[in-house]
């Protein structure tokens, strides 16, 4: 049995074999755009979210950073490949 392990001997963060291929996450070269969309909706929607009431809502500051840096990334994947 094949298992990812942490520190300790009997710590293990899942089985290898009790993984089904669909959930791993190797996006297709025409998938880029999508998973950039998604990001920029998550982040659009964070932002609505936190404008109804910015003193409440610094802790979303960091993730709406964080998904619209992963929006440009993903566009930026996405531009490369059409280069290439």
């Amino acid at each position: 049995m094949k298992t990812l392990r942490f520190s300790h001997q009997y710590d293990f963060l899942f089985k290898i074999e009790n993984i089904a291929p669909a959930t791993t996450v190797t996006p297709r070269l025409d998938q880029f755009d999508l998973f950039a969309d998604d990001y920029k909706v998550g982040a659009d929607r964070l932002v609505k979210l936190y404008m109804k009431n910015p003193m409440h809502n610094q802790s979303l500051v960091q993730s709406i950073v964080h998904l619209y840096r992963q929006y440009l990334e993903w566009k930026l994947k996405e531009s490369i490949r059409r280069l290439n």
